[in-house]
């Protein structure tokens, strides 16, 4: 995809950014376990998502992503 590859996000937060948008939103822990990641290791994708403003984590707890 053009677009995200303009965005110059790494492969892992790519994963985890499509990832995202193909489901509800969920709690990290519950990403990384789809996943099989560590929790740490998808809160540092995460965190790079968020920098981009690609994904916001909620009051709630909850994730959600924004499709460009």
């Amino acid at each position: 995809n053009r677009k995200l590859s303009a965005l110059q996000l790494t492969a892992q937060a790519e994963i985890l950014y499509r990832h995202i948008l193909r489901r509800a939103p969920a709690t990290i822990e519950e990403y990384a376990a789809e996943l099989g990641w560590a929790t740490s290791k998808a809160a540092r994708q995460l965190a790079e998502l968020e920098l981009l403003r690609l994904a916001q984590l909620g009051d709630d707890r909850k994730i959600t992503a924004d499709d460009p």
